[in-house]
């Protein structure tokens, strides 16, 4: 009777179910299947002959889903990535890098305005706290980039304990002060060029330059990475 009542609850839901019947026992198990996917746990109420659970194996998750995304749509085989709906190739020709970060954070492609409010916001927060500049100064001449880059990325986290949603003893920090959670998106898109373009002038041997006023986002990490001393540039 249960089996019958869940199976109206799961058509009732578009839930699709899965029968297992373990033998020899010729015990059944029934598995609900959510959008082409069953989890992992329910199978672990299957019971071996030595009542052991059964667990899912699957080396480099070549069949695995680690979540449900509404914002990334991937199929592999076909060769299709998604990013809100929006075919990714069609974004790489018609979009800049900062039309696509807002499409991703708020699920929708901006207006100009609201573009323009983004990109503002952004170049805001993109020159360094002097000392994330000498924490990256401090590294050997022949530092790798991405070591120097990473470093600094998590060094961020240290100048702004206001947006840490783990110093400030609320998990729930990002959803309960929309403000915080945009600053710190703002933060990150703003300090990742400053970050990654010191990591390349330090390879390089040269100094560091400060970004730019007056550039869109891209000019200016491109300033950033290439300056010398011209006025112009």
């Amino acid at each position: 009777e249960r089996e019958r009542e869940m199976e109206r609850e799961m058509e009732e839901s578009k839930v699709r179910l899965l029968r297992v019947t373990h033998k020899p026992s010729d015990r059944k198990y029934t598995i609900p299947v959510y959008d082409q996917a069953a989890s992992a746990a329910d199978f672990q109420k299957i019971r071996l002959d030595n009542d052991a659970p059964i667990v899912s194996l699957d080396p480099g998750y070549l069949n695995t889903a680690c979540c449900k995304s509404s914002i990334t749509y991937i199929d592999g085989e076909g060769g299709n990535l998604l990013y809100r709906g929006y075919n990714i190739a069609d974004l790489v020709k018609n979009c800049s890098f900062l039309e696509v970060a807002y499409l991703l954070i708020f699920g929708q492609l901006p207006s100009e305005d609201e573009y323009d409010e983004f990109e503002s916001n952004i170049m805001l927060h993109s020159t360094l706290h002097v000392d994330t500049t000498k924490l990256l100064q401090s590294f050997r001449y022949d530092a790798h980039p991405m070591g120097m880059f990473v470093s600094g990325t998590a060094a961020l986290s240290a100048y702004y304990p206001e947006g840490n949603p783990y110093v400030c003893g609320n998990a729930r920090l990002y959803k309960e002060d929309r403000d915080i959670c945009l600053r710190q998106i703002y933060r990150c898109l703003g300090k990742i060029p400053s970050l990654a373009a010191c990591a390349y002038r330090h390879k390089i041997g040269r100094a560091y330059n400060s970004p730019g006023t007056g550039l869109g986002y891209t000019e200016n990490f491109l300033y950033m990475l290439d300056r010398l001393s011209e006025p112009d540039f």
